[in-house]
């Protein structure tokens, strides 16, 4: 009797297991923000460990979509290239203004079947700062000869 029930939570793990099982794909947002304030982001999807040779990568089996701080939706992202197995999703400027978390998610044909699960991915924009830049130039004596340059960032 007790074999019966070991062997039946086994199977029941195993199946449990199955559903909760990570996808083995790599997203790694790389945010990049200019003098101005403005945000670029460009998040890149590498499925090497997945076999996506039975994916139409032009149909929408496979979205990436971006929850920003102001939305409570998902917003799909459709500016992506696919180079061999890795997927690079720039996220357009006009999402990220916000200061704030965002999420980015993704989907297959194996999340959609249940197959296995890829969580979505944080990432924050931090509010910009205004730097003062103090410093002083002084010129070299003799031509070529060596300046002095001293300054301090607040």
């Amino acid at each position: 009797m007790y074999k019966r029930i070991f062997t039946f939570l086994i199977c029941i793990f195993f199946v449990s297991t199955n559903f909760s099982q990570n996808c083995s794909v790599s997203i790694v947002p790389t945010i990049s923000s200019s003098c101005d304030g403005e945000a670029t982001v460009l998040v890149t999807v590498d499925f090497s460990n997945t076999d996506i040779t039975n994916w139409d990568f032009g149909s929408n089996q496979i979205s990436f979509s971006l929850l920003t701080p102001d939305n409570s939706v998902f917003v799909v992202l459709d500016n992506w290239i696919l180079q061999g197995s890795v997927v690079e999703v720039l996220i357009p400027d006009f999402y990220t203004t916000q200061v704030g978390e965002y999420l980015f998610a993704v989907t297959t044909p194996d999340t959609n079947a249940d197959a296995c699960s890829i969580p979505n991915v944080s990432f924050n924009i931090f509010e910009q700062i205004d730097l003062t830049l103090n410093y002083d130039i002084i010129d070299p004596v003799c031509p070529d000869e060596n300046g002095f340059f001293s300054g301090s960032l607040d």
